[in-house]
């Protein structure tokens, strides 16, 4: 990968986020502008899993605002959880807001909560949207639903045109999003494949992130437009730097060889059987390797 911003970055520009209630525990705000005023407890949940990898001192906060709620709410219903290798329902549902109140900071602010939650209903346009494809094709190779997986693959690979995912969103407001490129690269890591939309965001991404966080809207001339926000870097950080997408079923179409599991790694392990080797011993221990990375 070509990404040069790090993952500590992502995760300092996350703890910039962070706002102290003065009772042990705090949240992040979704951006520093534009919804400053705003914590959602679905992105704060995500972002842990980040702020964890770079063993942040917020982390433990964090987790004590978000336990003074029901974890359904902001775990089983949250879209995004088959990120983090948990089911999500299919077909997808749409989503709902719901306000919970609010808190005061230790600066006398007024932070309020609010959760985007899965609706039980479904969502009757979600092929019209990029993310929601990409999002059906994780739970399809999690549930070893192979070709599945690989069609909604190509349902969003259609919606590229060069620069972005041309989808409703996109044909609505005349702007990009980089989440779903973010998406699009995290699935491709769950395929262990590489294709030219694959290379282009690895050279590209960059150029949506400011100190650390990504911007969600991007224009036509790759122009960012706006804050970058939790939810936006958090995806992007478990789409490059996470092993989340190495616990989905190996999947392997055709002879392809995975470049984020190279071929030395099956030529290493025959190497070192000499006399009495099987097809059965090199799957084996091939598989072992695999999964130790």
């Amino acid at each position: 990968m070509t990404i040069s911003t790090s993952l500590q970055d992502m995760c300092s520009f996350l703890e910039s986020l962070f706002v102290d209630f003065g009772d042990g525990t705090g949240c992040l705000r979704e951006s520093p502008n534009v919804e400053k005023d705003r914590c959602y407890l679905n992105t704060n949940f995500i972002a842990l899993e980040v702020l964890k990898m770079c063993n942040s001192a917020k982390v433990s906060a964090i987790e004590a605002f978000l336990s003074q709620y029901d974890s359904v709410l902001y775990d089983d219903k949250n879209r995004l959880r088959i990120l983090l290798y948990k089911d999500i329902p299919l077909p997808p549902q749409s989503v709902t807001r719901q306000s919970l109140g609010s808190k005061t900071t230790i600066n006398n602010e007024t932070i309020y909560i609010y959760v985007d939650v899965l609706s039980g209903n479904v969502f009757e346009e979600w092929l019209d949207y990029a993310d929601h494809i990409i999002l059906v094709a994780l739970q399809e190779l999690k549930n070893e639903n192979f070709e599945w997986a690989w069609r909604y693959r190509g349902y969003a690979q259609r919606m590229w045109v060069q620069i972005g995912f041309a989808d409703k969103p996109y044909y609505n407001s005349g702007l990009f999003e980089t989440y779903k490129l973010s998406l699009y690269y995290y699935l491709m890591r769950t395929l262990r494949y590489r294709d030219d939309i694959v290379a282009w965001i690895e050279n590209n991404i960059d150029k949506f992130i400011n100190n650390g966080g990504v911007i969600t809207h991007y224009d036509n001339n790759l122009t960012p437009q706006g804050d970058p926000n939790v939810e936006s870097t958090t995806i992007t950080a478990l789409a490059f730097y996470s092993d989340y997408p190495d616990r989905f079923p190996l999947y392997i179409r055709g002879s392809y060889v995975s470049p984020w599991k190279p071929l030395e790694t099956a030529i290493t392990v025959i190497a070192g059987f000499g006399t009495g080797i099987t097809l059965a011993k090199i799957a084996s221990k091939i598989m072992e390797k695999i999964k130790r990375g």
